[in-house]
């Protein structure tokens, strides 16, 4: 039999069959409460726990907040979890995915990641004392600075282990990038294919 507990071993096409968590739709409020509500059963379950995932997109604060409260509870109950991204893992995805150790990736063979930046949706609308103005622009200044630095550290820990250096996924992530399944094994970004 085969010790699945082992951050060493691979997934099989049974664990993935019956993934014991599975994220599916936008990231937002209602896959984060999901997700927390399916981890809580688990606490008895055998290692690994299996996290399918597939999304076309959604909020990255919130990918980070699914992908460190999933990290928080590992810790906390000395447990393997591990990701499977099964048809589609877009945009947010990816940064719920780089909350996994490169060991606990996998995907589905045919599975479609998209790396690109984070994304601003804002309206910016002076009106007042110039020092007030002054003061918004800082503001929505120090937003940008912040999301770069969030989206940044997303970005080392993605490619942590892997073939393709931090410039590299930048430039990716600038241009907007479809990546394989197949290609993001062979660069070393996850541990296997199933």
């Amino acid at each position: 039999m085969t010790d699945l507990s082992r951050s060493d071993m691979p997934l099989t096409a049974f664990t993935q069959a019956l993934p014991d968590i599975r994220l599916y739709g936008p990231v937002d409020d209602g896959m984060f409460y999901n997700c927390i509500a399916q981890f809580n059963g688990l606490i008895e379950r055998p290692d690994p726990i299996v996290v399918q995932l597939t999304t076309l997109g959604g909020a990255a604060d919130t990918g980070r907040r699914i992908a460190r409260e999933i990290d928080l509870r590992s810790q906390a109950l000395n447990r393997r979890v591990v990701l499977f991204g099964l048809t589609n893992v877009y945009s947010a995805g990816v940064t719920i995915m780089s909350g996994f150790k490169r060991e606990n990736r996998f995907l589905a063979r045919g599975c479609s990641l998209l790396i690109h930046e984070r994304q601003m949706d804002s309206n910016v609308h002076f009106n007042g004392p110039l020092s007030a103005v002054r003061l918004t622009v800082m503001g929505k200044i120090k937003e940008i600075e912040e999301g770069i630095k969030l989206q940044n550290e997303g970005f080392r820990t993605l490619v942590e282990g892997s073939s393709i250096g931090f410039d590299e996924i930048c430039a990716m992530a600038r241009e907007t990038t479809y990546m394989s399944a197949e290609e993001a094994f062979e660069r070393g970004m996850v541990a296997g294919l199933i």
